[in-house]
């Protein structure tokens, strides 16, 4: 009996011994838990505007497109260009026929010679007419049939040289038409299409060739009324070429006054292309900014911690995480402008905001490392 209550005493107390044992190792433990730090990453706050970036998409033209239109009617009798050729201004592309030209410019000119004749005739009579009327009037005779006589010279001088003029026109005219039929260049450029063939019968109404300016192109984009403030002649706007991976410089060519059928502003912006990478019909991309917010708070939008309709941010005080409510003004995918109980300075945690909660201690990356 006695040796059984040593027993169970003994297994009490070693009991006991392990119990306390266990306290005196999970005491440790609860406070290292207390005192758990977390390492965090920080920006901070600034002040300033917040600006968007507008993509309008556009197209690539040429400065200038014209088609050439004969200016006289006929047989083609030659071109002298092709598809692709660079031409200058003045420079010959195709030749009508000008045989029956050349005939009325004759025809023209014999006129003009007959018109000619006839005034150096009018004007004979004016002069005897002339003397006539200064014979009378020293002999003291006055008479009226010398009077009418010398008006009439007079009259029928007139008309002469009239009709000299008007001869001198007619050729002149006959000459340009002459002229036109040589169909030269009006700008230089290259020339993108020939759609007539010599031997054609070609008309005032339909083009020869089609030429493009050498000048730098231009991307014209349709624009609200809206947009038309983001523009503004001279200035400076990206341009992004998709399909060459390409960005360009380009200036704004002169505003637009009024809205196309579609209801937009068609915009002009010209681009340089001095190794005319830039082919005809491309997509183009206007890259405008925009001030979306003047003088604001702004932290990174990595700092924005989102919880049900309510955005925060942590700051980091006293080497602690202090959670504050915020109120978004603009997002964006790199920088977001906020209200809010913070100061320009300030610092906002960015990276390792998802296990804080308010009051947490932190440590900032890389100090102490």
């Amino acid at each position: 009996m006695g040796k059984r209550k040593s027993i169970l005493i003994a297994s009490i107390a070693a009991a006991a011994m392990i119990a306390a044992a266990g306290c005196s190792m999970e005491a440790p433990v609860s406070e290292a838990t207390a005192e758990r730090v977390t390492p965090v990453a920080i920006e901070h706050v600034t002040r300033g505007d917040l600006t968007i970036i507008n993509e309008i998409v556009g197209t690539v033209e040429p400065a200038k497109q014209i088609a050439v239109i004969p200016e006289v009617q006929g047989k083609l009798q030659e071109v002298r260009v092709s598809k692709g050729d660079i031409v200058e201004a003045g420079q010959v592309l195709a030749v009508v026929d000008d045989q029956d030209l050349r005939l009325a410019l004759q025809m023209e000119q014999t006129n003009l010679s007959i018109s000619k004749t006839q005034l150096d005739a009018a004007l004979s009579r004016l002069r005897q007419a002339e003397d006539a009327a200064k014979t009378a009037l020293r002999e003291g005779r006055d008479s009226v049939q010398i009077s009418e006589n010398l008006e009439q010279a007079r009259i029928a001088a007139e008309q002469a040289r009239a009709s000299v003029r008007q001869a001198e026109l007619r050729v002149q005219q006959a000459q340009m038409r002459v002229n036109d039929a040589a169909i030269t260049a009006p700008i230089s450029g290259e020339v993108v299409s020939v759609p007539a063939q010599a031997g054609e019968f070609v008309s005032m109404q339909s083009p020869v060739a089609v030429i493009v300016s050498a000048e730098n192109p231009k991307i014209r984009a349709g624009i609200t009324a809206e947009q038309i403030p983001l523009f503004e002649a001279g200035s400076k706007v990206e341009v992004f070429v998709p399909s060459l991976d390409l960005t360009l410089e380009g200036t704004v060519d002169a505003l637009p006054r009024a809205a196309e059928q579609n209801g937009l502003f068609s915009v002009e912006v010209i681009v340089p292309d001095e190794s005319r990478q830039l082919k005809f019909g491309m997509a183009a991309i206007l890259r405008v900014a925009e001030s979306a917010v003047v003088d604001a708070l702004l932290v990174s939008t990595q700092a924005i911690v989102e919880r049900g309709e309510e955005f925060f941010v942590f700051v980091v005080e006293d080497d602690a995480a202090v959670l504050k409510p915020v109120e978004v003004v603009q997002m964006q995918s790199d920088v977001t402008a906020i209200k809010g109980d913070l100061n320009e300075g300030d610092k906002v945690v960015v990276k390792g905001q998802l296990t804080l909660s308010d009051g947490n201690k932190v440590s900032l990356m890389g100090e102490g490392q």
